[in-house]
Parts: structure tokens; C-alpha cells; sequence
């Protein structure tokens, strides 16, 4: 799915984080959905673009991930993420985002 919908982009951060983040705090990823038709699948790929989890059937521009995913992201380092479903029919896909989080125990608990 290589085709982009030019509304289906993340939503700038509203607020830089600040201070330590707490361990259990959930991540949430959001998106302007534009043309792209519910429901999507939020999709999380590692820094080498492999995916790691999807998360299907969202009816909502919101998804707060759990599970392998949770895991995944608790551990830090630097991973990548998109949305995708259809657009008039067609299947699409959003641009990519990279998401670094500093690795626990380094000092700096923060998202970038």
C-alpha cells in the first residue's frame, strides 16, 4: 500500500513531554483521518521497519496501543508507525512517523 491519502496525516503534538514519564503512562497516536474511510489499522514497525503489531478495525483517530505493542514501546528505542485503509475504494496508506523513546534507565525518559 504504497499510496498516500493526502488528509490522513498525525496530528502535530499538542505539547512537548516534560519531566520523567511515568512507566504505565499509555502512549496514544492520533491522526486527522481526511478521506480515509473507518474503519483503519494503526500499524507499529521497528526501527528496522519491521512490524512489530497492527491494531484493526479502529473506528476512531485514536489508538492507545496494549499488549506486544505496550511491550514493545516499554522497552524504548526508535520505532515507526502509519495508518491504513481506503480512500473511494482504494486502499491507502498514511505517511510514515518515527517515534523515538529514550531507553529506561538511560537518564532521559522521554518521548521524542
Amino acid at each position: 500500500m504504497s499510496s498516500s491519502v493526502a488528509g490522513a496525516r498525525p496530528k502535530p503534538p499538542v505539547a512537548e513531554p516534560t519531566g520523567d514519564l511515568e512507566p504505565t503512562a499509555p502512549l496514544v497516536f492520533c491522526w486527522q483521518r481526511g478521506d480515509l474511510e473507518a474503519p483503519v489499522t494503526w500499524v507499529l514497525l521497528d526501527a528496522g521497519y519491521e512490524e512489530l503489531d497492527r491494531v484493526d478495525g479502529l473506528e476512531t483517530d485514536v489508538c492507545v496501543p496494549d499488549g506486544s505493542a505496550r511491550s514493545s514501546l516499554a522497552g524504548g528505542g526508535t520505532f515507526h508507525w502509519y495508518v491504513t485503509g481506503t480512500a473511494s475504494g482504494w486502499p491507502v496508506a498514511s505517511n510514515l512517523q518515527t517515534l523515538q523513546i529514550a531507553v529506561p534507565g538511560s537518564g532521559d525518559a522521554t518521548v521524542r
